[in-house]
């Protein structure tokens, strides 16, 4: 019984591992070179935010708000970042954060992608499009 136990255990944390450690390389990829570019960022302009505002709307997408974080408090103390932006990415990070880690874990766990994924995105977008209209900061 313990061996089963550990044995899934050691299982399922090799399993996070694996998804886990490829996110964190394509983010720095991203930062060092594919960030820089501005035609990339041309969805999330539509959306009300500068190219600048989307490497924290980014980082908190992939790893989530506990790793994510650090990278944006970091990030929104040096950047240029107006108020609106700030918010904006708060906001849409608090309802749609980790996309890539939670999700990848939970279909690890057998969950299903369309349940945990479409609501969140739909809400989310819905928010970020209602804060692109509203006068904050300005």
């Amino acid at each position: 019984m313990i061996r089963d136990y550990l044995t899934s255990l050691f299982s399922f944390s090799f399993m996070i591992l694996i998804i886990i450690i490829p996110l964190f390389v394509v983010l720095e990829i991203l930062e060092k070179r594919w960030l820089r570019k501005a035609s990339w960022a041309r969805p999330f302009k539509a959306l009300g935010l500068s190219t600048e505002a989307c490497f924290p709307l980014l980082s908190g997408l992939i790893f989530g708000l506990f790793y994510g974080a650090g990278l944006i408090i970091d990030f929104l103390k040096n950047s240029r970042l107006n108020a609106k932006e700030t918010l904006a990415i708060l906001v849409f990070l608090s309802i749609f954060h980790s996309a890539f880690e939670d999700t990848l874990l939970f279909l690890a766990a057998g969950a299903n992608f369309f349940l945990i994924t479409i609501p969140r995105v739909i809400l989310a977008l819905s928010v970020l499009i209602v804060l692109k209209y509203i006068r904050i900061g300005e």
